[in-house]
């Protein structure tokens, strides 16, 4: 599977890009490590609107960026 058709792995590789970990997403984006923790591992495919918009404005990229069928 490749990165960009994974949501789980395209998060990391943004929080990477960025330098931020679960606790410093949690932080900025008001959610708790466990969300972001779900979502990084997969847990969780696709999190509520409300949840992925929080994300992906912390990490500066379109919501359908992380998750394509936003």
């Amino acid at each position: 599977m490749r990165v960009k058709d994974d949501p789980a792995a395209r998060l990391r590789v943004l929080m990477a890009e960025r330098d931020l970990n679960v606790q410093e997403l949690a932080d900025i984006t008001g959610l708790s490590r466990v969300t972001i923790s779900r979502l990084r591992t997969g847990w969780v495919e696709r999190p509520t609107y409300d949840t992925a918009r929080l994300i992906a404005d912390a990490l500066g990229v379109k919501l359908n960026n992380i998750w394509p069928d936003y």
